[in-house]
């Protein structure tokens, strides 16, 4: 282990044999920290906000729309697609994103790839699951073909 007091940054070998870098109070590991989002940047403050403005618009038009209240409409249908890929862009993201443990902020891929499999990845991969399930179904029952398929399947009991 070596100290460099003046820039108080410390660089020690764990025992995977790599090299892990303490810059302050960040975590990063070799190349792949240039992958992953620090946790109080710009771009994650503004990715947060964006996701605050999509929940809202979920947390508004949901209930609407399993009461019947809200009338389906195709522009309803292209802002549930829009809907459905944020959150799925919200999962990678997620994967990428630094946090903060006892006051040091986490940016090695690998751990902040694990620490979220180990909190929200399974909780949202059902919520996007079904956001894209609802969605193809939505597409098949509008586009005709489950009319076409309910065709061949009648077509076939005649025989």
């Amino acid at each position: 282990n070596s100290v460099d007091t003046q820039n108080f940054s410390v660089v020690s070998r764990h025992s995977s044999h790599r090299a892990v870098m303490v810059t302050g109070t960040e975590l990063r590991d070799g190349w792949s920290h240039r992958l992953v989002c620090h946790p109080f940047s710009v771009r994650r403050i503004v990715f947060d906000a964006c996701n605050a403005v999509v929940m809202a618009f979920d947390m508004v038009l949901i209930p609407l729309e399993v009461a019947g209240i809200l009338s389906t409409t195709s522009f309803l249908h292209v802002l549930n697609f829009l809907v459905t890929i944020w959150w799925s862009l919200d999962m990678v993201m997620n994967f990428f994103s630094g946090y903060q443990h006892k006051g040091i902020v986490e940016l090695r891929l690998s751990a902040t790839a694990w620490a979220y499999v180990r909190s929200w990845f399974a909780l949202d991969f059902v919520l996007v699951g079904i956001d894209c399930v609802n969605l193809f179904h939505t597409a098949w029952i509008s586009s005709g073909i489950a009319r076409s398929a309910k065709t061949i399947r009648f077509s076939r009991s005649l025989r």
